[in-house]
This record gives C-alpha cells, sequence and structure tokens, in this order.
C-alpha cells in the first residue's frame, strides 16, 4: 500500500518537474489557472510575476493563457468584476475599440428583452423592455480605471477622455442623444 502510494507521487512530481521545466509558461499558467486567488497572491506570485501580463479585454480569455513569451492574467483579477460580467465581457468578444464594445454589450443585453405591462394614460399595453446587463458604468469605470480597456482607446487619451469616449459610445449605441451625468 505504501509502496504504491510513494510510485504515484514520484511520477507526479518528475512529471511537475519535467514540465516546469521544459514548459514554465504552459506549467505556470496551468497552475494559476487552477489556483484560488488569495493563494497565487500568498505563495505564487513572487515566483511568476515577472512573466504575467496584466488583464486586457481584447486578449485575456478566462484563465490565465500563455501569450507569447508571457502569460496574460483574466479580467475576472480586477476587484470589482463579478463572474457574470466577466462572462457577459468574454461572451461579446471581440472588440476593435470602445464603440464595438458599447455596440456588442448593448446587443446582447437587448437580445433577451422581456415583455411587460405598463400603464400609459390610463391604457395598459405591452411594452418590451430591454434585458439588463451585468457590466454596468461601475465596472467599466474600474475597467478603464485598472488600464484593462487601454488598447481601446488611442494612446494620448486621459483618463477623463477615456470615460467621457466610454459615455459618448454608450449613447451612439443605445441610440441616446446625449451622455447622462454619470460618476465614476
Amino acid at each position: 500500500f505504501n509502496l504504491s502510494h510513494a510510485v504515484c507521487y514520484a511520477l507526479v512530481g518528475y512529471a511537475c518537474a519535467f514540465l516546469k521545466h521544459y514548459y514554465p509558461l504552459e506549467w505556470w499558467s496551468a497552475v494559476l489557472t487552477n489556483e484560488e486567488k488569495k493563494k497565487i497572491f500568498e505563495k505564487h506570485w513572487r515566483h511568476c510575476k515577472a512573466f504575467v501580463l496584466p488583464p486586457d479585454l481584447q486578449f485575456s480569455g478566462a484563465g490565465f493563457d500563455v501569450e507569447g513569451t508571457k502569460i496574460r492574467m483574466p479580467a475576472s483579477f480586477i476587484q470589482g468584476i463579478g463572474p457574470k460580467a466577466h462572462e457577459e465581457i468574454l461572451a461579446a468578444r471581440p472588440y476593435t475599440d470602445v464603440d464595438s464594445f458599447c455596440r456588442r454589450l448593448y446587443e446582447n443585453r437587448v437580445a433577451q428583452p422581456v415583455q411587460t405591462e405598463k400603464t400609459v394614460k390610463g391604457e395598459k399595453k405591452l411594452v418590451w423592455v430591454p434585458g439588463r446587463s451585468a457590466v454596468h458604468m461601475g465596472i467599466v469605470g474600474t475597467l478603464i480605471l485598472s488600464g484593462a480597456m487601454d488598447s481601446m482607446f488611442p494612446p494620448e487619451y486621459t483618463l477623463s477622455e477615456k470615460i467621457f469616449r466610454y459615455q459618448l459610445a454608450t449613447c451612439a449605441a443605445s441610440g441616446a442623444r446625449r451622455p447622462g451625468k454619470s460618476k465614476v
């Protein structure tokens, strides 16, 4: 019984050592994808932070993915980005700029309308209300502040210009006339 366990642990240990030595990016990608967020920063971050790229909505996937000679961190690692918002962002990809980002998220939201009754001037009418989105201005503000959306804006844009450009793109996607007063 003890010999079989020893052989199993030896084989697993050898396989891990082999993969870590000859395929370090793939090995670290698998380790980071399957580890809890808290343990990554407590145990592994000091060993792998040199070759991990920050999240970028155009390139980040659901987990840690090998991208050239580095590993790309998923957007879900940004504090405040929940699983629903992350799934919605991934489902609407690929994006070319902030306009396509807003348009695709709005189209996905509108694609699931709900029919409700609304009283207008004493008459009940059936109205189609667009579906809700998990990606709201607070989450987009977090993405802009963290730099995860930097590749969607021209490099010379300041933070306030990025937020205003996002508001204009949201208005264009939804058909509104002007951006509202939103706080980030």
